[in-house]
């Protein structure tokens, strides 16, 4: 047994919002080129999985702040830092809805192509979206935990 412990979860678990945010990003680039439902369908469930993480690294991110209360880096962005993540989560949530519901119409085949070029679009935009502002909320909890750097 290890005598080294990890006394809070939310440094591992706001890694996986971050690196499924980018390899969402990607997919649904491919699928936006590509247009094919199973770009769309790894997009989606991908999508749901860096939710699930946000929503996982929200809810443990104030054990963590009480762990660093006098902290002067810490108490200045914690705020900012805490407000990012959640309209991260916010969008995050937002697209993966919006990639459930565009699965569903898809596959009931009710777009005309055109239509679909559209869908395509906004799914992009809103992926990378979620994805920026989840590596913001990212940049500023290392900005916190490296300092600024010189």
């Amino acid at each position: 047994m290890s005598p080294y412990t990890i006394p809070v979860l939310h440094p591992v678990l706001a890694h996986f919002p971050v690196a499924l945010g980018v390899v969402s990003v990607v997919f649904a680039s491919i699928w936006l080129v590509r247009n094919r439902i199973y770009w769309l369908t790894i997009t989606m469930w991908l999508q749901g999985m860096a939710f699930i993480g946000g929503v996982l690294a929200l809810r443990t991110g104030d054990a963590m702040k009480d762990q660093s209360d006098g902290i002067a880096i810490v108490d200045e962005l914690v705020q900012l830092h805490e407000s990012t993540a959640e309209r991260a989560l916010w969008i995050m949530g937002i697209s993966f809805a919006w990639l459930i519901f565009a699965k569903w119409m898809i596959a009931r085949d009710t777009f005309h192509s055109e239509a679909r070029l559209w869908i395509r679009i906004v799914t992009f935009i809103l992926v990378l979206l979620s994805s920026l502002l989840i590596g913001l909320t990212g940049h500023i909890g290392g900005t916190m935990v490296w300092g600024v750097p010189v």
